[in-house]
Formats: C-alpha cells, structure tokens, sequence
C-alpha cells in the first residue's frame, strides 16, 4: 500500500461538503467511487446504507443544499477537520432558511473514507430529533436498525 496524501484526502471530505450543499450533483457523481456506500444515522426512510447509484438518486429528487427543503442558501460552518490513515472526520454545522418557516441549524459529524482523492465510504451523524422537529414530513419508521460500522476493531470489555 503506497503512501496517503492526507491533504488530498481532506480537500476531497471538503468537496464532498462543498457539492452537496451548492447542489452540484454532477460533481458530487464524479467525487463519489463507483463503489462508495453512504450511511445516514437516523430511523427515518432515508437513514442506513445506499450505493452510489441510490445515494445519487436520493440527491437528484431533494437537490442537496439548493433543494425545495429550503427558502434560500444554505451553508456549512465547519470545525475540526481531523485525518489518519485514509479517514476524515469533519464537524460541522447547516444554516438554512426552511421553505416551510423556520430555521435549519442541524449539527453534524462526518466521517469519510478515501481512495486516490475520492470518496469510497461516507457516514452523516446528525441531531435527528432537530431534524424531525423542524423538517415537515420527516418521520421515524419502523424497520431494522442498521449497523453504522463498516469495520470492527474490537468489544469493549
């Protein structure tokens, strides 16, 4: 295994955020490995694991951060960008006028995996219960909870 580029590895993490919330799905497509897996926390319709070409349907019905949900621009604050090895995790925060009033102010912690400055694995953690409260039709369904963990390191104790 040759040597990362930890730089490159959080410009893609950050491009990732970047596409997502201006909307540019076609670069999104083109940052995302053909076979990346994407996992959203949660138990509502949209939460566990999808392929690529599921993620990116998902992403053309609700537009990213350009989307109906909201009334306006929406923008990350980002915090700490932490990377080791050929993972990043990155804080964040969303600031959006809500099309339905309101305010969407959800933080986040994102967790990437890369591969030759794309993205190969990405895990969205969110407060889901200001997702729910502020975002109309968002509902908890009833269905098996999904595992977040793509790799186990150990049990504790």
């Amino acid at each position: 295994m040759g040597s990362i580029d930890l730089d490159a590895s959080k410009q893609a993490a950050l491009e990732f955020l970047r596409v997502t919330i201006t909307g540019d799905l076609d670069a999104l497509d083109a940052l995302l490995s053909e076979d990346c897996r994407i996992f959203v926390a949660g138990e509502f319709a949209n939460s566990g694991w999808k392929d690529k070409t599921e993620f990116m349907a998902h992403m053309r019905r609700v537009g990213g951060g350009r989307g109906s949900m909201f009334a306006g621009d929406a923008h990350f604050d980002v915090g700490h960008v932490t990377a080791e090895a050929d993972r990043v995790c990155i804080e964040t925060e969303i600031h959006g006028p809500l099309a339905a009033g309101g305010e969407y102010n959800n933080q986040f912690h994102w967790f990437f995996r890369t591969r030759h400055g794309r993205i190969v694995e990405v895990k969205e953690y969110m407060d889901t219960f200001h997702l729910a409260r502020v975002v109309p039709g968002i509902e908890a369904v009833e269905r098996p909870r999904p595992s977040s963990l793509s790799y186990v390191e150990r049990r504790i104790p």
